[in-house]
């Protein structure tokens, strides 16, 4: 290290630090970074805190792609955009993206999840999982909440159910046991040891070691000013922020993940998907059908969007030089765009009574193999953006200290060069994004602003009406109920049905399972699990079955009624009670029920001996 270009401050405390330190100093030096050492003490006061200070620069300068010299320039570029005023889209003009728009049992739903059915090997699965509950009102972390509260199931546990039915089909098409579907999860410093550990307690849910794949998201450090000075933290750390889920791509590629899963268990289609969207698997198949069909690089799962509704579109864009694509544009972005460009019209509603523009799930199914090698070019170093918030009309300084971030969704600009082609599906939204991110206050706030609270209570209650829905359309009679409101949130009410992955992955499996007359009353619940076939059924109360191993049950001219459960509201100032059924507003409580397990074939009727079972 030049002692002569060291401030005085840090050439005092030399002798603490190896040479790889030295290193660091020197380029945060070059870099403008001379303030970070400003009032250091001498090198016996507080020699800890500076060696945990390199080494922590030195982990930033590793783990961002291209250094610490790199983010620097990055940040600079984006923040001159930013205070300029730069429009990211000049030059662009929008148009309808290519995709199918499908309806459950379709002609088209059914096809596309025929063709998704007929091969389920070559799947791989990325859940992003970095965030803690704390926007729900929930102190643990998001994917171990119950999904629903007449089973508990966990949202973490259902994917992985969902992808063990998945494997386990794939395995029986193929006649080879060895097939494995892995999974990966993105974590972070905040959830890393509680989601292994959630694993852990349970023994992977099923899922093996060598299938599971723990990628570990790391912060970029924040900066103060649009010289791109390091925020500090005290004397001797930086401020350090979350950078962004699209650090995932970065991660598939930095740790060999996305090349292992290509060459070990032959991927050939990955689903990226968020933590708490409890439905996106009934989305997937008939999106995977899409995929295969049109062979498309990426495809988005997509939902109808009213114009101007603050959900993201996915649109087609085109380029004054020819270059396409096909992407996620921010709402407070698309509309300006359709109103200086094309027919200048806005954002508004074609004959359907929804935007032509779709609304983004960020769900999405990549090519694996293009992924694959897409990642080997870029190292998955997806375009960032900066949202600083300025303190003043200058446009120099910042309220509060901010970082460049990413997402996962702005995968596109990284193939818009191969010209392969990028589409969506688009799927009814309690078919496709019912997810639990809000917590009841503010649940309240955005239903009365866009008629949506993507709250606890309301994630619930869609994943009953998806299995309902499921369930009509195979057939079975099965009334809605009232809307019941929640501390100011109303909720879907009815049959509280629970169709797990075992029972049926496709509309076509759930509907072979459904013979005869089966009648469901609203205030029922139902849950189904492994080779239960309903020929004849009447349910008035809580019934549930489930099969173990190759075990089948026929229920065949059966009534069932009990008290079965009782929805109980909860004081949501109480800390006594359960955050759980806080963040909801209520408790479910089984009064009555009847619950089956069968190890053995069985037939069940009006005659059959319980007390044998």
């Amino acid at each position: 290290m030049a002692v002569c270009n060291t401030p005085l401050s840090l050439k005092k405390n030399l002798e603490l630090f190896n040479d790889e330190e030295k290193e660091i100093f020197q380029l945060l030096l070059s870099l403008g970074q001379a303030h970070l050492f400003e009032g250091w003490a001498g090198p016996e006061q507080c020699a800890e805190e500076k060696k945990a200070f390199a080494q922590k620069m030195i982990a930033q300068n590793k783990q961002y792609p291209g250094g610490l010299d790199t983010y620097v320039k990055n940040t600079l570029r984006l923040l001159k955009d930013s205070a300029d005023g730069k429009n990211p889209y000049d030059g662009w003009s929008p148009s309808v993206p290519s995709g199918q728009r499908l309806e459950l049992g379709d002609d088209n739903f059914m096809k596309y999840e025929e063709l998704a059915m007929s091969d389920l090997s070559g799947l791989g699965f990325v859940i992003v999982a970095g965030g803690l509950g704390e926007r729900l009102g929930y102190s643990g972390i998001k994917p171990a909440l119950p999904s629903e509260l007449v089973t508990k199931t966990s949202f973490l546990q259902l994917y992985i159910e969902n992808i063990l039915a998945l494997q386990e089909r794939a395995r029986k098409q193929k006649g080879d046991d060895s097939i494995i579907l892995p999974f990966a999860l993105m974590v972070s410093g905040d959830t890393a040891s509680r989601s292994k550990e959630l694993m852990k307690a349970n023994r992977n849910f099923g899922m093996t070691d060598d299938q599971i794949f723990w990628l570990k998201q790391e912060k970029v450090v924040a900066v103060e000013d649009n010289d791109v000075r390091f925020a500090r933290d005290g004397l001797y750390d930086v401020q350090t922020k979350p950078h962004g889920h699209g650090d995932i791509h970065a991660l598939m590629h930095s740790t060999g993940t996305a090349k292992q899963w290509k060459e070990k268990f032959g991927v050939k289609w990955t689903l990226f998907l968020q933590d708490t969207n409890v439905v996106v698997f009934r989305s997937y198949l008939s999106s995977l059908g899409v995929s295969k069909k049109y062979n498309f690089a990426m495809n988005t799962i997509t939902i109808p969007r009213l114009p101007g509704q603050a959900v993201g579109g996915i649109a087609l864009l085109t380029h004054e030089d020819g270059r396409k694509l096909t992407i996620n544009v921010e709402y407070n972005q698309l509309g300006p765009l359709l109103s200086s460009t094309g027919d200048k019209k806005g954002d508004v509603a074609d004959e359907s009574g929804y935007s032509p523009y779709p609304g983004n799930t960020n769900s999405f199914i990549v090519d694996h193999d293009l992924y694959v090698k897409i990642l080997e070019e870029t190292k998955g170093a997806v375009p960032e953006f900066v949202n600083p918030k300025y303190a003043d009309a200058s446009r120099t300084k910042f309220k509060k200290p901010t970082r460049v971030e990413c997402m996962m969704q702005e995968y596109p600009k990284l193939i818009i060069s191969t010209g392969r082609a990028v589409g969506m599906t688009q799927l009814p939204p309690w078919l496709a994004m019912c997810p639990t991110k809000n917590n009841i206050k503010d649940g309240k706030k955005k239903y009365e602003s866009v008629g949506a609270a993507d709250s606890a209570s309301t994630g619930e209650a869609n994943w009953y009406y998806c299995s309902r829905q499921y369930l009509r359309a195979a057939g079975v009679k099965i009334e809605e109920g009232e809307n019941q409101i929640y501390e100011g949130i109303p909720t879907r009410s009815g049959a509280r049905v629970v169709l797990k992955p075992s029972f049926g992955l496709s509309l076509q499996d759930i509907m072979d399972k459904i013979q005869g007359s089966v009648e469901i009353s609203t205030n029922s619940s139902l849950v189904l699990g492994g080779n239960v076939t309903l020929k004849n059924l009447k349910l008035d109360g809580f019934l549930s079955l489930e099969t173990v191993g190759n075990a089948k049950v026929l229920v065949e001219n059966l009534t069932i009624k009990n008290k079965g459960h009782q929805v109980e509201l909860v004081d949501v100032e109480n800390k006594e009670i359960d955050e759980i059924y806080r963040i909801r507003g209520y408790d479910v409580q089984e009064i009555e029920m009847d619950k089956r397990e069968f190890e053995a074939d069985a037939i069940l009727n009006d005659t059959t001996d319980t007390s044998r079972l």
